[in-house]
């Protein structure tokens, strides 16, 4: 399986990348700063290409041949959530990118989302909350998912959305909370419920990857 990362020299995209390495996935990794990326451990193991994915000359097909799957996690301007060009800029670049991807053929796409999503909703939370976001960021999020929803429609693939909690750089401690929805044209029943909310998390620290125990890399096990 190859998997196209995008954003993958940020905190949560160079975990991953080394975790679908250690599943014995092929990466191609995208990032804007090539020289951040070659300082990371995993450069000489994947195909790493300095690209701004909202671009107007990006050649989407061109980057996405030969992709089986597309994790998403690039989005600019953090982590400043209050800016309006989160649904301004990022939400219809993000949504002609992924469009864009899926048109190429790519049949799988993992997109980040956020806890903002929620707004400030207090209590336990699952897949089933009403998303209440209070702050342009999560107002972007939201409505990216629900755009790619009714994508589903007319474009069948899968699409798993990740709802990211507590992902902090100094403890390198990464917390995630996710929502997995797959299914041609509609999400699917949820992959977990949350009672309380921090049941379903994965935490991992820099010295051990994200995963408990290597797993093969397919479609199916891209975010178990």
């Amino acid at each position: 399986m190859k998997v196209l990362v995008t954003g993958a020299t940020g905190f949560v995209g160079r975990h991953l990348v080394e975790a679908l390495l250690t599943r014995g996935c092929q990466v191609r990794a995208v990032a804007r700063n090539a020289e951040a990326a070659a300082s990371l451990p995993w450069i000489n193991a994947v195909e790493f290409i300095a690209a701004d994915i909202h671009a107007d000359e990006l050649n989407i097909p061109a980057l996405t041949d030969g992709i089986d799957a597309l994790a998403h996690l690039a989005w600019p301007g953090l982590p400043n959530y209050q800016a309006l060009f989160h649904f301004e800029h990022n939400l219809m670049a993000d949504y002609r990118f992924i469009k864009g991807a899926v048109e190429a053929g790519v049949p799988q796409v993992l997109v980040t989302g956020t806890c903002f999503e929620y707004g400030l909703q207090s209590g336990p939370l699952s897949e089933q909350t009403e998303a209440r976001p209070s702050n342009p960021y999560g107002l972007a999020k939201n409505t990216l998912r629900l755009f790619l929803e009714n994508l589903q429609q007319v474009q069948p693939f899968t699409l798993q959305w990740a709802r990211l909690f507590t992902c902090t750089e100094k403890g390198r401690t990464l917390t995630v909370y996710w929502l997995r929805w797959t299914g041609q044209s509609r999400p699917a029943t949820p992959a977990s419920t949350c009672r309380p909310a921090s049941n379903c998390a994965i935490t991992w620290r820099s010295t051990q990857p994200p995963v408990t125990s290597p797993r093969s890399c397919n479609s199916a096990n891209l975010m178990a």
